[in-house]
């Protein structure tokens, strides 16, 4: 009488065969949910896209400058470019770049969101009256300074585990507040950089900061306001 597991095809051919069989269906679920993924993850990169668009497109004309030139970076799935002409002071030039998460290939996209990554939000500006103060904030990856002549700055409310560092260029020059703009978008801020050479500010920060019209001219408001002769405070220390 052959073996209780060779009629149950349950032999060492039968497991093999099971397997198989499993496998097969584990490949064709996947990709069939990556077939489905695809197109619901460019819809909605698409509206993610156009939405953030309008609202910085509103916001830099509502604060920085009426005239604001826009272009996609390859599609609305994928990102814009938006910068403003002739901005208004204390700016000579700014430009506000977003970078949207791959969401048609949802496995690479939950792997990001679990490492903490999102959407891509970055705004780069010139200044009329220069630097005085050169300026890295963020998170802390060294001990050493970025670069000779940086010193580290106490007293901010920093982030976990980010430094400030700052590098004067002599004198007693003023600084900008940085307090504002770490109390109000710290959990989406990813770094901060003033230096002489252009552009001379940039920030970076997760899109979900300001997605809607007025969060982005809140955002701007408050870059504004950092160059404000009441907004300056004394050097770095």
């Amino acid at each position: 009488m052959p073996p209780r597991a060779a009629i149950l095809g349950r032999g060492p051919s039968g497991v093999n065969r099971v397997e198989g069989i499993q496998a097969q269906w584990f490949w064709i679920v996947l990709a069939v949910l990556l077939g489905l993924g695809y197109p619901i993850g460019l819809v909605l990169n698409r509206r993610l896209g156009q939405q953030a668009y309008r609202a910085w497109h509103h916001g830099l004309r509502t604060v920085v400058g009426p005239q604001v030139q826009g272009r996609w970076l390859g599609s609305a799935s994928t990102g814009a470019r938006l910068q403003v002409t002739r901005p208004q002071p204390p700016f000579r030039a700014f430009e506000v770049a977003f970078l949207l998460q791959t969401r048609e290939l949802w496995p690479l996209w939950l792997v990001n969101r679990l490492r903490g990554r999102g959407d891509e939000l970055v705004l780069r500006a010139s200044l009329r009256h220069g630097v005085p103060v050169e300026w890295e904030i963020g998170p802390q990856r060294s001990a050493r300074p970025p670069q000779d002549g940086f010193v580290p700055v106490q007293g901010l409310a920093l982030p976990a585990g980010w430094r400030a560092w700052a590098r004067p260029g002599g004198g007693d020059p003023p600084r900008p507040d940085w307090q504002p703009l770490l109390r109000a978008y710290g959990p989406w801020l990813r770094g901060v950089s003033l230096r002489r050479g252009e552009p001379h500010l940039i920030v970076r920060l997760n899109l979900a900061a300001a997605r809607t019209p007025d969060d982005a001219a809140a955002l701007l408001r408050t870059l504004a306001r950092l160059w404000s002769a009441d907004a300056a405070s004394g050097a770095a220390s």
